[in-house]
């Protein structure tokens, strides 16, 4: 059995773990401890979860025979998948975090870990997620609860459920009946201190936002 966690007594371990953002986008370092020796590691993704799933592939890589160099430069490699994480610069100078391309409780927590690390004015864009059934209402409220507890400054909703999300913030947040009127009020308030995460299901088509948001051109509403 082969072992790996953050910051843990374990066979694939990261240490000092730290994240930066700028218009190129995230640089993750951390020092990767392995049975083999240490290695500096540079990931061109965000997020804790993304440092645990970077051991668990560098541990699968050296079982299979890779040495410790081919590991680390493999990772550097790595680039996020569209609508996940990715960055981008609006013409305003604030940046965009595009992770619009899918939602639920756990993945909405883990990229509000991300924002809030971000030395920037934190601003969060949310939709529904989907398909949560019995758990719906309290899946919802709950991502208010995180947002807020975790340092967003604002959080901006469209969607049927995302009132809840909404009330649960408290000021700061606010709710709107679709894509282009979010656009429309946050716009002319968008600088270069300001850093958005744009989080939801894909019901949402919250993609349409981030391309407005990074073009300045207004989302238009379509089907």
């Amino acid at each position: 059995v082969v072992s790996f966690g953050i910051d843990a007594y374990a066979d694939f371990a990261a240490e000092d773990v730290r994240t930066a953002i700028d218009a190129q986008g995230f640089r993750t370092l951390f020092a990767l401890r392995s049975p083999a020796g240490r290695a500096p590691i540079q990931l061109a993704l965000a997020g804790r979860h993304n440092v645990r799933n970077a051991l668990g592939a560098a541990a699968a890589a050296m079982a299979a025979g890779a040495d410790l160099v081919d590991v680390a430069a493999g990772l550097a490699s790595m680039r996020a998948v569209e609508g996940r994480l990715q960055c981008r610069q609006t013409p305003s100078g604030a940046m965009l975090i595009d992770d619009s391309y899918n939602a639920n409780p756990s993945s909405v927590r883990a990229a509000i870990d991300v924002l809030a690390d971000v030395d920037a004015r934190r601003w969060l864009i949310v939709g529904d997620m989907a398909e949560l059934g019995q758990y719906t209402e309290s899946s919802h409220s709950e991502i208010g609860q995180y947002a807020r507890d975790r340092g967003i400054e604002r959080l901006l909703a469209i969607g049927k459920h995302t009132p809840l999300s909404v009330a649960a913030f408290g000021p700061g947040a606010e709710w709107f009946v679709d894509g282009e009127a979010l656009v429309r009020s946050i716009h002319e308030s968008l600088a270069h201190d300001v850093c958005v995460l744009v989080k939801g299901s894909r019901v949402n088509r919250l993609e349409r936002v981030v391309a407005a948001l990074a073009t300045s051109n207004p989302v238009r509403q379509t089907g």
